[in-house]
């Protein structure tokens, strides 16, 4: 019987995929979906750098940094950065191109002590989630890792109110793929995130993704969340 398709197994497969280490292809951008070019990639840590606010002084968390497309870069304007990822092919991908603390751990049980970390931040991770249940889990264990006064960045959430526009606009670029793929991204309403904001009394800021020439920025939105 044929292994179950799965978001997991395709992460786990993929470190051998490709011969170089490349940690944007690695991370899933590549294809008429996702391609991400190094020009982009600098739009997207410049955003990290300015809604972080980071500073030398930070102790920074990254959940599900792959191999570490954003880690890597990240890591070099604040004192100190770890992260988590549920592929252990990727963690060991990246552990042996970067000297870094990097742990196999799911979102939603992170191994790491309460208020451990200033800054924390998750790129394109929520579509993955098997539920919204296992989301809120997520939400919560970032809140409970950042320490008070620190800041929380989830970034390239899928929309669900532009769901139907995704949809139509991946079958327009790509039929044939888009109705083959059995994988399906989980989409979010904002109020999702600002009911948990709401209950744990956390400033937030929500925004439309404008990462220029990123096909996915257009459907999807980012939120700071404020430990204060």
């Amino acid at each position: 019987m044929a292994e179950k398709k799965t978001w997991k197994k395709l992460w786990e497969d993929r470190a051998g995929k490709f011969k170089d280490f490349d940690p944007v292809k690695l991370n899933g951008f590549y294809g008429s979906f996702a391609d991400l070019t190094p020009r982009m990639v600098d739009q997207i840590v410049d955003l990290i750098k300015l809604r972080l606010k980071l500073s030398k002084s930070d102790n920074l968390l990254e959940v599900g940094c792959g191999a570490g497309m954003l880690l890597i870069p990240v890591s070099k304007y604040v004192k100190q950065v770890s992260g988590v990822d549920y592929s252990e092919p990727l963690v060991k991908a990246l552990k042996k191109h970067f000297d870094v603390k990097v742990l196999v751990s799911e979102a939603r049980k992170l191994p790491f002590n309460d208020n451990e970390f200033n800054k924390i931040l998750c790129h394109s991770v929520f579509q993955y989630f098997p539920s919204l249940n296992y989301a809120k889990k997520s939400v919560s264990e970032m809140i409970r890792v950042c320490n008070r006064g620190g800041r929380i960045l989830i970034m390239d959430i899928p929309d669900l109110a532009k769901k139907k526009a995704c949809d139509d606009y991946r079958m327009s670029l790509n039929p044939e793929k888009a109705l083959k793929d059995n994988l399906r991204h989980l989409f979010y309403p904002k109020s999702f995130f600002k009911e948990i904001c709401g209950k744990n009394n956390l400033k937030h800021e929500i925004w439309d993704c404008n990462i220029s020439g990123y096909n996915n920025s257009k459907f999807r939105f980012n939120i700071l969340i404020e430990c204060g």
